[in-house]
């Protein structure tokens, strides 16, 4: 009995990491009219280590596509101060980015939100055509694009990278993650 529930989840691991890779690898020439970029934790109002990545994997989309625009997206949490969207809008401003081209969603605290709060923008600056991407670390991708999908969602995930030191823990919770979510029927 031991011995198979390490099979089974063996298994699980295998089938979950191999579903994340190639997830990660769809969207490396995204071409999209906007961009969501999903929030993630921020401390006080400044953006985390997960975030700046994503954050910065944003900016160079969009330094390539001039003709984008982009929804940055996350509520507040515990222990932040101001939303993530605010804290990201102002980290790309900051570092270049035309306010004009950013949109903020405030109010979402799940990836389900993200993404219905976020086309409900886009659909009212670009119309409801507009091909969409959506940018979240790479271990994500997979979960989130499926989350898009049960929504009716045609995106596209652009992976940015993961914390170094982050990587097997992230891994393992994903992989959890997308287990409940099959079993919850959210996927």
């Amino acid at each position: 009995l031991i011995a198979a529930c390490y099979a089974i989840a063996f298994i699980i691991f295998i089938v979950c990491g191999f579903l994340m890779i190639r997830a990660s690898g769809e969207g490396q020439h995204a071409e999209a009219d906007a961009l969501i970029v999903l929030g993630a934790a921020v401390h006080g109002d400044k953006v985390t280590w997960v975030l700046e990545n994503r954050l910065n994997t944003a900016m160079e989309y969009l330094n390539e596509h001039p003709n984008a625009v982009c929804v940055v997206s996350g509520g507040q949490g515990a222990g932040e101060s101001v939303t993530e969207a605010s804290a990201m809008k102002k980290y790309m401003v900051e570092r270049g980015i035309s306010e004009s081209r950013i949109y903020t969603e405030e109010l979402a605290k799940n990836t389900k939100e993200n993404f219905a709060n976020s086309k409900a923008i886009i659909d009212a600056v670009l119309g409801e055509n507009a091909r969409i991407a959506f940018v979240t670390t790479n271990f994500h991708v997979f979960r989130a694009g499926q989350v898009a999908k049960a929504q009716g969602l045609s995106v596209v995930g652009i992976p940015a990278e993961d914390v170094w030191y982050l990587r097997l823990n992230n891994f393992l919770r994903e992989c959890v993650g997308i287990c409940v979510y099959a079993l919850r029927g959210d996927i």
